[in-house]
């Protein structure tokens, strides 16, 4: 049932060395981070992520609004917090907005497709980003999360 894994990449891989993943040419490499290596390639686009209790969170920027986004491969779409998206200034927020439910771990809820304007990720500017505004979510303790949207798997595409 599902894909069939070989292996999994957990933290102990991420906190030793600079991982790459180049989509396009299906291809992970691996740096060490004590050692300099020669990289074949430097990409401009390339993003940097730190890890908050286990999880790849990158700190990236509306206008000059930081936002911290979760890198998460395994979700097709870009989601963000409803509330953060509609305290963006007025040139900066989603725009074009169509509704639908979703299903997330509590259920259905009402979801809004929409565009993200900019988005700067590292040194690269990103216009016209498909997201998806969702209620915000939280832990069961009702804590919030630690970041305000997800970077899904039709972003790195």
């Amino acid at each position: 049932m599902g894909p069939r894994l070989l292996g999994l990449i957990d933290t102990g891989l991420l906190r030793h060395y600079e991982v790459v993943l180049a989509y396009g040419h299906y291809r992970l490499s691996c740096y060490p981070l004590d050692a300099p290596a020669a990289r074949p390639f430097i990409r401009r686009d390339s993003v940097a992520f730190t890890l908050q209790k286990g999880w790849l969170v990158a700190v990236d920027f509306i206008d000059s609004v930081p936002v911290q986004l979760l890198l998460d491969t395994g979700t097709r779409d870009s989601h963000f917090d409803t509330d953060f998206a509609q305290a963006l200034t007025a040139g900066t927020r989603p725009t074009k907005a169509q509704r639908e439910t979703i299903i997330t771990p509590g259920g259905r809820v009402a979801a809004q497709r929409a565009t993200l304007p900019l988005l700067q990720v590292g040194t690269t500017l990103w216009q016209n980003i498909p997201v998806v505004l969702a209620p915000p979510v939280h832990y069961q303790s009702e804590q919030a999360l630690l970041y305000q949207g997800v970077l899904g798997n039709l972003f790195f595409r």
